[in-house]
């Protein structure tokens, strides 16, 4: 990897924030059935929306566990959010092989904790289908995470704290997609900056009847089947 390219978890707090930063190009037009594709490489529509599920599943149990409200969203914004995830992890992928990055294992390791285990456990006993796919989608963006860690340690010489890291290397990851051919379904929106942002309306025929746009700022004009509580 070329340091010069100049486009520029220890816990859970760690792994979000680092998440978040790395939601921080290009629409066209895409295969059927799927919601993006990465040189050529689809994102099934059906992926995105088990995973937004999963997501949904994991934040209401999660808020129950712990005995706290659960903010509701709308199920389209967490699509998007999903999708990101999704893109960004082939990317990263591709960066991976490309530049023989050396991600140990480990590094995207769930961490072995008591509130994680009680987590899984919940959800499998709710729907064992559901918490089987969240634990892959948080595979993925934990190795997603360790990989943005290890390129952001390449461009900054490593002598930063790990959420850093991982924030430049997600900056990183958003300049290499534009060297690759990355189209998303513009009812998911556009990927932009390293983030899919902004659908462009009717998700009804690749989602169920379900609009999309994910402006929280309408989710009181949602019917329930919309919104994730």
């Amino acid at each position: 990897m070329t340091a010069n390219r100049g486009r520029s978890q220890s816990g859970s707090r760690v792994l979000a924030a680092a998440g978040a930063a790395l939601l921080l190009a290009g629409c066209g037009d895409v295969s059927p059935g799927a919601a993006a594709t990465i040189d050529g490489e689809a994102i099934s529509v059906d992926e995105v929306d088990e995973y937004a599920r999963a997501v949904c599943a994991a934040e209401t149990t999660g808020a129950e566990l712990a005995q706290q409200p659960h903010t509701p969203t709308s199920t389209s914004t967490q699509r998007e959010s999903v999708l990101t995830i999704l893109i960004n992890a082939e990317l990263a992928e591709l960066a991976v092989d490309e530049f023989d990055l050396q991600v140990p294992p480990s590094a995207a390791a769930t961490p072995d904790s008591a509130a994680t285990a009680q987590l899984f456990e919940a959800m499998a006993a709710e729907d064992a289908g559901t918490a089987a796919s969240y634990q892959e989608y948080d595979a993925t963006l934990r190795r997603l995470v360790a990989v943005a860690i290890a390129i952001g340690a390449e461009q900054t010489g490593g002598q930063k704290s790990e959420q850093v890291l991982a924030s430049a290397g997600g900056a990183w990851l958003a300049s290499y997609a534009e060297d690759h051919d990355v189209q998303v379904d513009p009812r998911f929106g556009d990927f932009t900056s390293g983030r899919v942002v902004g659908g462009s309306g009717s998700l009804s025929v690749a989602s169920g009847g379900e609009s999309g746009g994910g402006s929280e700022a309408n989710l009181a004009d949602l019917p329930a089947s919309q919104i994730c509580r």
